[in-house]
Order: C-alpha cells, then sequence, then structure tokens
C-alpha cells in the first residue's frame, strides 16, 4: 500500500509553477524535484499523471514544446522559487520564465 501521508494539495500558484517546471524539465522528475522542496518525486509523478488525465491538450502543448533541459530556464525558474510568492507573482513568474 502507498503511503499517503505526505500529500497535500497543489494550490493554483504551484500548479503554474509545475507547467513551467515541466517545460523546462520535460518528464524528468528527479530533476524537477529540485525545484519543489516540499513534494517528493512520487508526488511530482502522480500530479503529471493526474494532470494528463484532466488536461491532457495542455500536457501535451507543454511537451510538444519542450526542446530539452533548458538551463537558463531553469535557474531563473529556482531564483523564482527561492521567494516567497504571493498568488498573482506565481502567474507573473511562469510569465516572465516564458519570455
Amino acid at each position: 500500500m502507498k503511503n499517503k501521508g505526505n500529500r497535500k494539495r497543489w494550490n493554483r500558484e504551484e500548479n503554474d509553477l509545475f507547467y513551467s517546471a515541466l517545460e523546462c524539465c520535460g518528464l524528468d522528475f528527479s530533476i524537477m524535484n529540485l525545484l519543489f522542496p516540499d513534494r517528493t518525486r512520487s508526488n511530482l509523478k502522480d500530479k503529471y499523471k493526474r494532470e494528463s488525465k484532466v488536461n491532457t491538450h495542455k500536457i501535451e502543448d507543454v511537451l510538444n514544446s519542450y526542446k530539452g533541459f533548458n538551463v537558463e530556464k531553469f535557474e531563473k525558474l529556482k531564483s523564482f522559487l527561492k521567494k516567497p510568492l504571493g498568488p498573482d507573482q506565481a502567474s507573473e513568474c511562469a510569465d516572465e520564465i516564458e519570455k
């Protein structure tokens, strides 16, 4: 049986950042885990599986635009995640990283 003790809901800000991380890291959940210290690799993989079922087109769009690991985007995302973000700032962060 899986240990479900460390699961918590993803809020909107974390969801936006998950998609940015997915675009940056692809399906490498080990690298993505460096961006989400409060989440395990399994949490990230479960999130991906759930989003694949619920938001299939969004996941496909993100993965189709993936062109390999992007160090620059990863570092930008990492620096944004070091700062505490408010609800509106997470969306701005995701938009800024896209540039």
